[in-house]
């Protein structure tokens, strides 16, 4: 039996094809990977500071954003959506003398820290809830908006009654 050196070429020619097609592929999809922002967010539903009434002991919200993608990500705006899919924006004069003031640039490994105050997110949410724009049973839903006008998305695992409860439970608290 004889080798058919013609066909073992042609099998050759067509997994270098092949593997060239691959390696084009890939290099576009790693390409297309470092181009994107990836923003990991951590939230803390109680963060005590100097701001607003300079006494120390107010009580705000915080949530820190993290860019772990490649190109810088200026963060613009940020706040929480609503049932509808509407966003309430927070503004950053109701920050107090804390966390970092809109707009913040983050390259890649940098962490911006925002903080609004946890009275006034508590009376809106009451209010929010009474007039059916949340449902208490849903989670706290942040948003971040860039400058590019891409919204990034935090789900938090504290739903809007929990919330609601624990901040009653700290006044009570430092009232007595």
């Amino acid at each position: 039996m004889s080798t058919n050196w013609e066909a073992v070429s042609a099998i050759g020619s067509i997994c270098g094809s092949m593997a060239t097609f691959l390696a084009v592929v890939v290099a576009l999809w790693q390409s297309s990977l470092k181009s994107k922002s990836v923003l990991k967010f951590n939230f803390s539903p109680c963060a005590r500071g100097i701001g607003y009434t300079e006494t120390g002991k107010d009580v705000y919200i915080h949530l820190s954003v993290s860019n772990f993608g490649q190109p810088k990500v200026k963060v613009v705006s940020w706040g929480i959506m609503l049932n509808d899919g509407s966003k309430l924006a927070f503004m950053s004069s109701c920050m107090g003398n804390i966390g970092n003031d809109l707009p913040i640039e983050l390259s890649t490994g940098e962490t911006a820290d925002l903080f609004f105050l946890k009275k006034a997110l508590t009376n809106y949410l009451v209010e929010a809830c009474n007039n059916k724009l949340l449902f208490s049973n849903s989670r706290l839903y942040f948003f971040v908006n860039d400058r590019a006008g891409k919204s990034h998305y935090y789900k938090t695992k504290v739903k809007i009654k929990t919330f609601l409860k624990n901040y009653n439970n700290e006044v009570v608290r430092n009232e007595n």
